[in-house]
């Protein structure tokens, strides 16, 4: 090998040799690693090669992660960045995150009114929107005090039925109870002249298609007490269904007072008819 050649080697030893010498002793860390993310450790050293390491921070919102941690626990409400909103906007299940799993669960409550299934401890009573009944007869009552329309006691009570059968009824007899004292045996002949806007009906059959609305009867209070009185009343009630004579008696409940609206509020009881029997729901 010629003496030039051989020179030429030694030099580019020397110079890798100086290179790698000085690119070590002088290698230095960058003047900032900070990523501008809160959720993770930013640094650098030696030990990392003088290069920046972004370490993930656990129990951190926005790192991603939903977690549950001892005391530390994230959620939709307090880190939306990391958790998902569960909310399936239904009142019948019970919304929850899973940490382990790592997703929404959405667990049936049972029962519950609302999810379209009548189930064990609900009734017509509870929840109509789940336990609707097709046939039944609801009757209403309310209590109204005003001597400038009603004449005597200036009183009355004023009964609703609303018939939602599958077939008419016809009324045979109505009798009420006033406070407990035995009434008047309500009847075609005396019903009183309803006041204005309000029409007497016939007292004969009320037909099912008035499920909609209720036939209105009155009856003149046996006496008028003062205005904190609690009204109570019940009625007796014979009609005719499906050729068949059905009886039913009302529990003693309190009426609705007003001095204006005359609408029979309060409901006194609201029954069905079983092979000709009666039952109240």
């Amino acid at each position: 090998m010629k003496k030039s050649g051989i020179i030429v080697i030694v030099a580019l030893i020397v110079i890798f040799a100086v290179l790698f010498f000085f690119t070590n002793i002088f290698k230095s860390c960058p003047s900032s690693c900070d990523d501008f993310n809160e959720c993770t450790e930013d640094f650098c050293s030696k030990e990392t090669d003088f290069k920046c390491i972004h370490k993930p921070i656990d129990n951190c919102c926005g790192n991603g992660k939903c977690e549950l941690s001892g005391d530390y626990k994230e959620t939709y409400e307090n880190c939306p960045d990391d958790c998902p909103n569960c909310d399936d906007s239904d009142k019948c299940t019970e919304d929850s995150y899973d940490y382990h799993l790592k997703k929404c669960i959405n667990k049936d409550i049972i029962p519950c009114c609302g999810n379209n299934i009548c189930e064990n401890g609900e009734s017509r009573i509870s929840c109509e929107i789940d336990c609707p009944l097709e046939g039944y007869i609801k009757i209403g009552t309310s209590y109204i005090y005003n001597p400038e329309k009603f004449s005597g006691t200036g009183a009355r009570y004023f009964y609703s039925i609303k018939n939602c059968l599958d077939k008419d009824i016809t009324i045979l007899e109505l009798t009420n109870y006033d406070n407990g004292k035995i009434g008047k045996k309500i009847t075609k002949e005396w019903l009183e002249s309803f006041p204005e806007g309000y029409e007497e009906h016939e007292f004969i059959t009320i037909s099912n298609y008035t499920c909609t609305e209720a036939h209105t009867f009155i009856a003149e209070a046996q006496e008028h007490k003062d205005p904190n009185t609690q009204y109570r009343t019940k009625i007796y009630f014979k009609f005719k269904y499906r050729d068949k004579i059905i009886e039913f008696t009302s529990e003693e409940k309190q009426a609705t007072t007003d001095n204006d609206e005359i609408f029979a509020e309060s409901d006194l009881a609201i029954f069905t008819i079983d092979n000709s029997n009666v039952r109240v729901i």
